[in-house]
């Protein structure tokens, strides 16, 4: 991970130095652009931009019956005042799983709370501790900060010779809050 440029987990037990967001100095809650991975092989031979500071994250979005985490690479983003304000609204109303009644509630907060953000778009599971967001809402959520400048292309650089992989590198961007939420099923 060191080599890679990321700042891995403090704790020895947690699985290839991803960690919780205390334990890679992570603080919450944070707009974040993520990388999403699998495990420890998919950052090796990957270089990450040396200007920002990068996350080794394993953060639980869904506590119980069955925990669930999402695994990335994340930098901070600045958010906005109105932007950051917003957030942290939506945020303990957002619904968890991925039912049609919770992106539906979903649409609705955004709607209300960030009308210039359209998430009518976003797949996968939902979670107050995950809020996934297209990567055009930036310019509403950052407005005004130097997140508006942020070129995606430039952020990872790979190994001379290592294969990429369809889509790479695949970008996410997401409010991650401690707010875990349950599971809809």
């Amino acid at each position: 991970m060191h080599r890679a440029g990321v700042t891995a987990s403090r704790t020895t037990w947690n699985t290839d130095g991803f960690g919780a967001a205390a334990d890679v100095g992570l603080a919450l809650p944070s707009l974040v652009l993520a990388m999403p991975v699998r495990d420890l092989d998919d950052v090796d031979g990957l270089y990450f931009d040396s200007t920002r500071t990068w996350h080794a994250l394993h953060h639980r979005i869904v506590p119980r019956p069955l925990r669930q985490y999402r695994m990335a690479i994340v930098s901070v983003l600045p958010l906005s005042a109105a932007g950051d304000l917003a957030l942290r609204r939506i945020a303990p109303r957002d619904p968890t799983g991925h039912s049609v009644q919770a992106y539906c509630t979903y649409r609705d907060l955004f709607s209300a709370e960030l009308p210039g953000i359209d998430v009518e778009s976003l797949t996968g599971d939902l979670s107050p501790a995950w809020l996934p967001l297209p990567l055009h809402a930036t310019a509403v959520v950052c407005a005004g900060t130097a997140a508006g400048t942020l070129l995606l292309d430039s952020l990872v650089t790979r190994s001379p010779g290592l294969r990429g992989w369809l889509g790479w590198p695949h970008w996410e961007l997401a409010y991650v809050t401690d707010h875990p939420g349950e599971s809809d099923w």
